[in-house]
């Protein structure tokens, strides 16, 4: 008689194994869902971001380019100067940045 009682009880630790696997199964696929969800949802976000930058970047590099070629005619004041190299060296730095993000 005890040998089918340990015997029933195993059967039962065994069921309720099962059980809290197959729990932990489905919580798992859920948590995979959502992860695929967010995955989703960051690369649609970095790309409208990618393009943003992009876009804005090579705006400022043609403006900048059209206030060199106009500087040439007239003396600006230093800081005017100043000013517009420093934006040349943040593009310079913005581009390094998004070709490495691209990577």
């Amino acid at each position: 008689m005890e040998y089918e009682e340990r015997l029933k009880e195993e059967q039962w630790q065994r069921v309720e194994i099962e059980e809290k696997h197959q729990a932990i199964m489905i919580q798992m696929e859920h948590l995979i869902a959502e992860q695929g969800n967010a995955v989703a949802h960051w690369k649609i976000w970095f790309s409208q971001l990618d393009v943003l930058a992009t876009g804005a970047i090579n705006g400022i590099t043609k403006m900048l380019r059209k206030a060199e070629v106009v500087l040439t005619f007239y003396n600006p004041p230093k800081e005017v100067e100043n000013f517009l190299e420093h934006c040349k060296w943040l593009v310079g730095i913005m581009k390094n940045m998004i070709t490495r993000a691209k990577r």
